[in-house]
């Protein structure tokens, strides 16, 4: 089983993580970032497309399938056969089981640290955390927080694509109401995140770290990730911890989008400064210069 989860949050740098982690030698990352294990069940806001109970019907199966066959076909002609063979696993294996998630890292990481990185599982339900954590008890979490107006911003561009100015400016009423979603919402409620998973795992078993460190000083970012999963400080060049990965389009933020992210945000952000303090007041206005890159929740919980 894993020896931590990363949790979230979407747009906040879980894919530069999971590139870093996938780099240090005494821990085993599976071939796919995102396994979507607990966030299947399809009663939740953007339910994983992966397994049985999510699928509406068998037209969506099938292509599900047909796009698996493509994957695992794609690694085993590159030689890859140990890639390829855990591809399989995940992709054409018997899903309906509990037992399937152990499948994905028994046998697979050997004595490395073992971990999973799936953004949305920060937006889970009270119920989904307590199967993560009757199934994993003793995982390490890994939450990356980050500025939520500049997280919805960017959930926004990456949507956009290409040409995204003309294309929002269209349909403004269209991205108002995106915000408002209740799964856009809970991907920055990020103390409500903290709330649900501090019932059931110890706060130690927390780790919050923040986007703005990836930014400002990746080194002591990662050193810190590695302290806190207890694993050798493992050395990545500078230049390859700077690197940006999946950057988005260089879109210029229209002024009455700006104006409805600020009105969503500008409560809870408020809320988050004065609970983490921190890069979260920084991100409400308010000057501070003691930014930690990281701490342990049950540092905060109390507060």
């Amino acid at each position: 089983m894993p020896d931590f989860i990363g949790i979230g949050a979407q747009k906040a740098g879980t894919t530069w993580l999971h590139a870093m982690l996938s780099k240090h030698p005494k821990i085993w990352m599976p071939p796919r970032k995102e396994l979507h294990w607990f966030d299947r069940d399809p009663r939740f806001p953007s339910p994983s497309r992966h397994f049985p109970e999510s699928a509406s019907n068998r037209s969506q199966q099938k292509k599900r399938l047909a796009k698996d066959l493509r994957v695992v076909g794609r690694a085993a002609e590159s030689e890859r056969y140990r890639r390829a063979a855990w591809q399989a696993q995940f992709r054409l294996a018997d899903k309906t089981g509990s037992d399937f998630y152990h499948t994905l890292f028994d046998g697979w990481s050997g004595n490395k640290v073992s971990g999973e990185i799936t953004p949305a599982y920060a937006i889970l339900d009270d119920t989904a955390v307590g199967e993560m954590a009757a199934t994993c008890p003793q995982a390490k979490l890994i939450f990356i927080l980050r500025n939520p107006e500049h997280r919805a911003w960017s959930m926004i561009k990456m949507r956009l694509g290409r040409n995204g100015l003309a294309r929002i400016n269209r349909r403004p009423k269209r991205w108002k109401k995106f915000l408002g979603k209740p799964g856009q919402l809970l991907r920055g409620d990020y103390l409500r995140t903290l709330d649900v998973y501090s019932r059931h795992f110890p706060d130690e078993q927390i780790g919050v770290f923040f986007f703005d460190a990836i930014r400002e000083r990746p080194a002591e970012f990662w050193k810190q990730v590695c302290e806190f999963l207890q694993v050798d400080h493992y050395p990545i060049p500078h230049s390859t911890l700077q690197r940006r990965i999946h950057k988005t389009h260089s879109i210029v933020l229209p002024t009455w989008l700006e104006k409805s992210i600020q009105e969503i945000y500008r409560e809870p952000s408020l809320e988050l400064a004065e609970k983490l303090g921190g890069y979260a007041r920084r991100w409400a206005g308010i000057e501070e210069s003691d930014c930690p890159a990281s701490f342990r929740w049950n540092e905060r919980s109390s507060l």
